[in-house]
């Protein structure tokens, strides 16, 4: 919604219809049907509504990478194919091998 402004004196001395309106966001005086026309509105929305998008989209990988699990035995993440194989239903699973699965156990020092 835009907002027009002008003094009282301005518009006593040139008329409602003069260069006279100050818009919000606009640096210079123009014609009221200028300050309230909104020529690059629909590219600004169209640009707001590509950051909200591509700002879920990086919210919703964050989420993914904080819900995927980790290896009991070295502490690494699961690649993809791993956790697909995984969490698939109606198939029986067949262990993937861990990176780790050639390396001893970790154990602790006594």
């Amino acid at each position: 919604m835009p907002v027009v402004f002008t003094t009282l004196e301005r518009l006593q001395e040139h008329g409602a219809d003069a260069v006279v309106w100050r818009r919000l966001g606009r640096a210079d005086v123009q014609k009221l049907a200028a300050a309230l026309d909104n020529p690059d509105g629909e590219a600004l929305f169209r640009r707001q509504v590509a950051q909200a998008d591509a700002a879920e989209e990086h919210q919703r990988a964050a989420d993914r990478e904080a819900r995927r699990p980790v290896c009991k035995r070295c502490g690494q993440k699961f690649t993809d194919q791993r956790w697909q194989e995984t969490t698939a239903h109606g198939s029986a699973w067949k262990p993937v091998t861990c990176p780790c699965a050639g390396r001893a156990a970790p154990t602790t020092s006594p």
